[in-house]
């Protein structure tokens, strides 16, 4: 429905979360992984299953996966994960981490 509301081919989708809140540094990256590794492949369905199940975390899972399946369903987008850190990585403490990533969703022709 984003894309179909939207239409334009130039249109820039937005979506902004952090993922994982207060877990240890090991215990982010384990949780934060898995929704790095399903978002990759754009498995939309078991991502937002993994989320509802708390195997994984995103305070903005809605337009996480809103942009994700407008990308993959409306424009033949790939997913690519351009960075992923939390807090124990930029100089915070280890012991409670908020975990952040950055992907691009690019089409095929273009990627």
């Amino acid at each position: 429905m984003l894309a179909e509301a939207v239409g334009a081919d130039r249109t820039l989708y937005v979506a902004s979360s952090d993922l994982s809140h207060y877990h240890s540094y090991d215990e982010a990256v384990r949780i934060d992984r898995l929704l790095l590794e399903l978002l990759s492949r754009l498995e939309t369905e078991k991502l937002a299953g993994a989320l509802d199940r708390g195997e994984t975390e995103a305070c903005g899972a809605g337009p996480i996966l809103s942009v994700a399946l407008a990308s993959r369903d409306h424009f033949g987008a790939r997913a690519r994960l351009v960075r992923y850190a939390n807090s124990g990585d930029t100089g915070g403490g280890k012991r409670e981490v908020v975990g952040y990533a950055s992907f691009l969703f690019v089409r095929e022709e273009a990627a």
